[in-house]
């Protein structure tokens, strides 16, 4: 039997005391918005969707969109500057079943500095191509919770939203797995999980082959406080190896922090263990 408890002293996302642009400087590269600048750590939980250059969103399309979407309102526009450098105007608060979302690097401000990617899922990395993005990130009084279920399938839902609502969006990009997604893959992953099925583990964490011939995962640590690393032996099969991965995940987000040790049972009825490390910050999956 898996038994959990809940850290309630995690917080993963720090947020700044005031909604306007010029607060939000953890997710804008500098004043300018200049991009490849180191992004700060003031909002881990942003979903960043991504445009071809040129082709960000403005506030009169983002206010279309949202029509077209159920349950998601605009709640606060900044006003309007002659000037978008300054970042007024380029940005909107969201409401959706009662929490609110900062969607910010609208144009015709700057875009949003794009993290680095550690993953890529159902996209194929291109270097020569350009991107741009526009972000979705938790609201001030959200800012111990963002990491929580409901938090999250909220701004997942308005993210596969608006993407559905402006079909030149790109793809996506998590920032806790560091993982940028086919925008197709990601809406019907997200989708799924929104109508009750399994966690979209690929994306909203990342699973990375290790050099033992294990594999780890990436982000996990942002809902559970731990990462999940499978041992060698259970992944001689990459596509088995894959689908433990994505199967241990599923069971323990929402489950949170693994104590002591715990099994599981496999689809060939073999038993699995999961196991916290010393340290309380890995869950090592072996054979029982």
């Amino acid at each position: 039997m898996l038994r959990v408890e809940r850290d309630s002293t995690r917080s993963p996302f720090r947020a700044k005391n005031h909604r306007g642009f010029e607060e939000r400087d953890d997710l804008i590269g500098g004043a300018g918005g200049s991009r490849g600048e180191e992004v700060g750590p003031g909002s881990a939980a942003c979903l960043y969707l991504l445009f071809p250059a040129g082709g960000r969103p403005d506030g009169a399309l983002i206010q279309e969109a949202v029509a077209g979407i159920e349950r998601v309102s605009i709640s606060h526009r900044p006003p309007a500057s002659e000037d978008p450098q300054r970042g007024e105007g380029s940005w909107l608060e969201l409401l959706s079943d009662g929490l609110t979302f900062d969607l910010l690097g609208l144009a015709p401000g700057p875009s949003l500095t794009i993290p680095e990617p550690r993953h890529h899922i159902d996209r194929q990395h291109n270097p020569a191509e350009e991107l741009e993005a526009v972000g979705l990130a938790p609201g001030p009084h959200l800012a111990a919770a963002a990491g929580a279920l409901p938090v999250v399938r909220t701004m997942l839902a308005i993210g596969v939203g608006l993407s559905a609502q402006i079909p030149r969006t790109a793809g996506f990009l998590w920032r806790p797995s560091g993982a940028v997604i086919g925008a197709e893959f990601f809406r019907k992953s997200a989708q799924q999980w929104l109508t009750g099925g399994p966690f979209p583990a690929l994306g909203l964490t990342g699973i990375a082959a290790l050099a033992t011939g294990g594999l780890r995962s990436d982000g996990l640590d942002f809902f559970t406080g731990q990462e999940v690393e499978i041992e060698p032996s259970l992944c001689t099969d990459p596509v088995a190896g894959m689908r433990l991965a994505v199967r241990v995940i599923d069971l323990l987000v929402g489950a949170e922090a693994l104590r002591e040790p715990s099994q599981i049972e496999t689809s060939d009825a073999s038993h699995i263990v999961l196991e916290p490390s010393g340290d309380g910050g890995t869950v090592k999956v072996s054979k029982a």
